[in-house]
């Protein structure tokens, strides 16, 4: 009789799962969940030593190699409100600053983001801005 029950539950079970195979319905999560963000790009340098040589007064960034070029990042975000607020923050501080849209997938460092994003809604002191984002940044460079 226990065999009997064993088989017939995983014929039922295997039956369900071809089915939501044939009608495309996902089984699993979307572990793939990807969400843009505005990365604010300080510049882009030909060389490491050019890249430290200029980036020298940032309190805190990253960076990414591409195609031989060094490219400074030294803000994300993803609330249109906030971006406005740290382009502000970094032009005060006489730095000129690009946006790149960048997706990441990253599902760890995104429920942290996003903790961080709401501080960031809520201040608007200047060490305050410059804190939460070198917190970002480190998170960023840390899980991805």
């Amino acid at each position: 009789m226990p065999i009997i029950a064993c088989v017939l539950v995983g014929f039922v079970m295997g039956k369900f799962m071809f089915n939501q195979y044939d009608n495309g319905v996902a089984l699993t999560s979307n572990l793939t969940e990807k969400e843009q963000l505005y990365f604010l790009q300080q510049g882009v340098y030909s060389s490491l030593d050019s890249m430290k040589e200029n980036t020298s007064s940032l309190p805190y960034y990253i960076y990414n190699e591409e195609d031989s070029k060094y490219y400074v990042y030294v803000g994300i975000t993803k609330d249109k409100d906030n971006l406005e607020k740290l382009k502000g923050f970094y032009q005060d501080k006489v730095y000129d600053i690009y946006i790149k849209s960048i997706e990441v997938s990253n599902k760890e460092f995104l429920e942290i983001f996003n903790q961080y994003e709401q501080l960031l809604q809520k201040t608007t002191d200047a060490n305050a801005i410059s804190a939460i984002e070198s917190s970002v940044l480190a998170k960023y460079e840390e899980l991805t």
